[in-house]
C-alpha cells in the first residue's frame, strides 16, 4: 500500500515529502512495468498493490488518470534530484 495523497496535498512544503512521492511514483511504475505488482484498488491516492497480481480495470485506470496528474510535479522533483537527466 502506498498513500501517495498525503505526500502530494502540499508537495511544496516539504522537501521530504516531496522526495517521497517521486521515489514511491518511480517505485509502483517500475514494479507495474516489471508485472511483478499488480494494483487491486485505488482510491484517493492510495494504492492498494499485490504481488504477482494482475491489474484490476477500473484500479488501473483510475491509478493511470492520477498519475497523468502527477507527471508535472514529479517531472518537477526528478530536475531536482537529477538535474543533468532527463526522465524518462
Amino acid at each position: 500500500m502506498a498513500d501517495l495523497w498525503r505526500l502530494q496535498r502540499d508537495p511544496s512544503a516539504f522537501t521530504q515529502e516531496r522526495h517521497l512521492l517521486y521515489y514511491n511514483v518511480v517505485l509502483i511504475d517500475a514494479l507495474l512495468q516489471q508485472r511483478s505488482y499488480g494494483i487491486l484498488e485505488f482510491k484517493d491516492g492510495v494504492v492498494f498493490l499485490r504481488q504477482n497480481a494482475a491489474n484490476d480495470p477500473e484500479a488501473i485506470a483510475a491509478w493511470l488518470a492520477y498519475r497523468q496528474m502527477l507527471n508535472p510535479p514529479i517531472q518537477n522533483i526528478h530536475q531536482e534530484l537529477n538535474p543533468t537527466s532527463p526522465l524518462s
